[in-house]
């Protein structure tokens, strides 16, 4: 059981605190109709200019989630507020689609993850980011997802469509190899060895692989041996991260592009190919 719990909250000038212990943390969730569904950045930090979150907070709970603050905008905590009072957006595909036919938007390229994991379990009955990885396969937009869940080999029928014209890149967030280790930090998120498996399937349907690990620690060896046991696969170790891919290894003992290197807790990426 989880319970309430969440750090002071910025925008407030007061803070209330349990004279008791604190309820259960229970999930609710909040079916909003947005005005507008892609956000652009010009932040030289971001490895992407525009992205479109079909959620608000996230089930998985990772302790190290930068997302968290944005929730206390809604008046939310950035604690247990942000795990179980989740904000779904149920007209994102077409608002989505909306922004596609604009004749200002210039094909770019678009994260369906830069503040949520858009395949957390909601979306196994809500089917938003399927729905807008439709919007993007009927425009031919280019677009990039990060995950944890495995739910995303649902939606392998799409992603190797994207794929066929390079229009999709698939990364897999993997911040330890060790399955215990990873349930004490990410205590909702799918298990390490689930993601793993998620990109076997994948690489069964032709998906090559590049894989960025955490930095040179125990938990980098983890990932590595984890990454190395995918057949085909080969690994490399560089700058703190690892580099895997199905049929050639991308980067080196000597070196990996930072553009590789997308998050500093781990970051398995899979760049999807042809299926």
């Amino acid at each position: 059981m989880r319970w309430v719990e969440n750090p002071p909250n910025p925008w407030h000038t007061q803070h209330r605190e349990w004279l008791g212990p604190p309820p259960p943390a229970r999930l609710e969730i909040y079916e909003e109709s947005a005005r507008s569904i892609v956000t652009g950045n010009e932040s030289p930090d971001v490895g992407f200019r525009w992205s479109a979150n079909p959620y608000r907070g996230c089930f998985f709970g990772c302790s190290y989630c930068y997302a968290r603050p944005t929730h206390q905008y809604l008046d939310f905590g950035a604690g247990t507020d942000f795990e179980r009072r989740i904000v779904v957006k149920v007209n994102a595909p077409r608002l989505l689609r909306r922004t596609l036919r604009k004749k200002s938007w210039a094909g770019e390229s678009l994260a369906l993850s830069g503040n949520t994991d858009c395949y957390q379990p909601l979306e196994a009955s809500y089917r938003l980011t399927r729905g807008m990885l439709e919007v993007c396969r009927e425009f031919a937009n280019p677009v990039g997802i990060v995950t944890k869940s495995g739910l995303i080999q649902r939606d392998l029928d799409l992603l190797c469509d994207l794929a066929a014209f390079g229009l999709v890149r698939v990364h897999f967030s993997i911040a330890f190899g060790d399955d215990l280790m990873a349930r004490a930090i990410e205590p909702y998120a799918p298990s390490p060895s689930a993601r793993f498996e998620a990109m076997r399937t994948g690489s069964r349907r032709g998906r090559s692989s590049i894989t960025s690990g955490p930095p040179n620690d125990a938990r980098s060896s983890a990932v590595i041996s984890a990454t190395a046991c995918m057949q085909p696969a080969c690994a490399a170790m560089s700058c703190g991260c690892v580099s895997a891919s199905d049929n050639t290894t991308r980067g080196s003992a000597s070196g990996i592009s930072s553009s590789e290197i997308v998050a500093p807790c781990g970051i398995v990426s899979t760049a999807i190919s042809t299926c």
